[in-house]
Order: structure tokens, then C-alpha cells, then sequence
């Protein structure tokens, strides 16, 4: 397993180009931090995300879901 299956959270601090391949799959059951804007969330099949903040600021994603539940 790598580091991503083994976690709930995946927090992106940097944009080196490896995070490119990360595959959208592995993301879509996750919460996701992604500070730089590198990842695109409907490659990550995350319809209902949002994103609060702007790069370079902290880029928080929220599920519109749990702010409903």
C-alpha cells in the first residue's frame, strides 16, 4: 500500500511535478488539502468539493455533503 491508501488525509504542500501522477482514483475517498491548486478535483471524481482559499494561500477543500450532515 502506499502512503495514500494508508491515509484519510492528504495534504499537498508542494507542486514538484511527481504529484502529477498521483492517480485521481487514489483520491477520491479522501479529504484533501491541496495548498499549490495542482490537483484537479474532477479528475478526482470530487463533484461536490469545494475549494476555500486561492494559491498560494491554504486551499481548503470541503465536501458539500458533510457541512449538510
Amino acid at each position: 500500500l502506499s502512503a495514500i491508501d494508508k491515509s484519510d488525509i492528504v495534504v499537498l504542500l508542494v507542486d514538484h511535478r511527481q504529484f502529477n501522477l498521483v492517480d485521481p482514483e487514489a483520491l477520491k475517498d479522501k479529504k484533501l488539502v491541496d495548498t499549490r491548486g495542482l490537483w484537479t478535483w474532477r479528475k478526482a471524481r470530487k463533484p461536490d468539493a469545494r475549494i476555500e482559499g486561492k494559491k498560494p494561500e491554504v486551499a481548503q477543500v470541503t465536501l458539500a455533503r458533510e457541512q449538510a450532515a
